[in-house]
């Protein structure tokens, strides 16, 4: 499910609402195109393991005015992927250092 999400936001997140309206009347609402979309798509990117990615789309809104509502959760799941990132690197420094001869 997760990787689904992934998927849909992936295109989502590139979509205008400008475009959007220009082809649909109903059901368009602009929080759903651009960077409106970056919050779920970080989300996504944590579940699928894709923390790097994830973080950059968290970067990109999380002192946008647009946001400020949600800045203490967006910094509460920055650390969320910085502790993922770091155990990564730890898991595969571990790996390396077990594969040395």
């Amino acid at each position: 499910m997760s990787e689904e999400a992934y998927n849909m936001l992936k295109i989502a997140k590139d979509l205008t609402y400008d475009n959007a309206v220009s082809k649909y009347s109903l059901f368009v609402r602009k929080n759903c195109y651009g960077k409106y979309c970056y919050d779920e798509y970080s989300v996504a990117c944590y579940w699928t393991g894709r923390y790097q990615e994830g973080k950059e789309y968290l970067e990109k809104i999380l002192n946008d005015p647009d946001f400020s509502p949600h800045k203490s959760r967006f910094l509460d799941n920055m650390n969320h992927f910085n502790n993922k990132i770091r155990e990564t690197q730890e898991s595969i420094n571990a790996l390396e250092e077990m594969s040395k001869p």
